[in-house]
């Protein structure tokens, strides 16, 4: 089987656009809202994580 892919100029630049806006909008929740209180692995943690690593923020220090 071969599964042909087109990749073009058009699909490039509109991955790049929502990899930016999920950028700006991560950025945006990551500055607005405290950091969770709790430091147990639970799913809120997790996806808080995930949300301040779309907005850049690798060290939790960038927070404070």
């Amino acid at each position: 089987m071969n599964f042909h892919f087109p990749v073009t100029l058009t699909t490039i630049k509109t991955l790049i656009e929502v990899l930016i806006d999920l950028h700006f909008l991560a950025m945006l929740v990551v500055n607005t809202t405290k950091s969770p209180e709790s430091r147990k692995a639970s799913s809120v943690n997790i996806i808080y994580r995930i949300i301040e690593i779309l907005a850049g923020l690798v060290t939790p220090l960038a927070k404070r």
